[in-house]
């Protein structure tokens, strides 16, 4: 007992620990540092949705599913190479013309050569 008349008792520290494998930690933003260590997870955070939680909307590119619209239009911005605007693409109209793009896309052949447009190791050219 203390000078107060209350007992003292020896307390753990909290810790957090990884649901995928099990290690713990001291803090909740060293668990949060580690789950980047488990990109396999289907979930984002520290912890996967209660059950019977699912999440409804889909990336229509990659598959990846997201609980809100609002987080799935922010994961689209992963996606810069699709020629449509938006969460979905335009259905029965061709895909370059959803953003007013009406010309063909540019086929690049990554197994040649990169063609040089401009040499930086002579002047610039008269315009």
């Amino acid at each position: 007992m203390d000078n107060a008349g209350t007992s003292l008792f020896l307390s753990l520290p909290e810790t957090w620990d990884c649901i995928v494998c099990g290690k713990h930690f001291f803090k909740k933003k060293s668990l949060g540092g580690h789950m980047k260590r488990h990109p396999e997870r289907l979930w984002r955070g520290l912890y996967p949705p209660p059950t019977g939680h699912h999440a409804p909307e889909a990336c229509v590119v990659c598959g990846k599913r997201f609980v809100s619209k609002k987080a799935l239009g922010g994961h689209m911005k992963q996606h810069p190479e699709r020629s449509w605007r938006g969460l979905l693409p335009p259905t029965g109209e061709p895909a370059a013309a959803s953003n007013g793009n009406t010309t063909a896309p540019l086929l690049i052949d990554l197994n040649q050569p990169a063609p040089l447009l401009i040499d930086l190791n002579q002047p610039a050219p008269e315009e």
